[in-house]
């Protein structure tokens, strides 16, 4: 069984994030949670100020709608914009790719390596600053390292599971 894409309801309390009972009982059924890294799954800050900024979403979301249409990727690249503004505004908190490692450590923590794993997301998510694409991923590694994870165990997390089965 696996979980995909999900990460830590205990760091960001996002419904598509687990429990920590879910990724016990997840772990003792021999599943895997594959942790993401867009940033709406890792940082409560982004969700508060998101909620807070509601309004301006939806305002957003019904121009986007008549100035694209059904044309999704003039949607996407004015979401793009409209997420870039917010941050450069400070409305929105900016964050780095480090969060994914608390979510790894986390989930470490509470279901042991052989149930966590990663689905990246990048081809449809916001990443987190430092993550913008697959060049990035060697930072993960170096991450766990210097958290004292082991080889074997750093091996088993960043594995590919060969499926895309998701159990949200």
């Amino acid at each position: 069984v696996i979980a995909a894409p999900s990460s830590m309801r205990a760091i960001a309390n996002q419904p598509g994030n687990m429990t920590d009972d879910m990724l016990r009982r997840l772990a003792a059924k021999g599943g895997v949670v594959q942790l993401t890294f867009h940033t709406e799954f890792l940082s409560q800050a982004l969700l508060d100020a998101e909620r807070t900024l509601a309004k301006e979403f939806e305002g957003f979301e019904r121009q986007t709608k008549a100035r694209c249409g059904d044309d999704e990727l003039c949607a996407i690249r004015e979401s793009e914009r409209f997420r870039t503004q917010l941050t450069v505004d400070g409305k929105l908190p900016e964050v780095s790719w480090e969060k994914s490692i608390d979510h790894i450590d986390h989930a470490v923590k509470v279901a042991g390596a052989d149930h966590v794993g990663l689905r990246s997301d990048f081809g449809g998510a916001w990443m987190p600053k430092g993550m913008e694409d697959a060049s990035k991923l060697p930072q993960i590694t170096a991450a766990l390292l210097r958290k004292g994870y082991s080889e074997a165990d750093i091996v088993k997390i960043l594995r590919d599971t060969g499926t895309d089965v998701v159990v949200n």
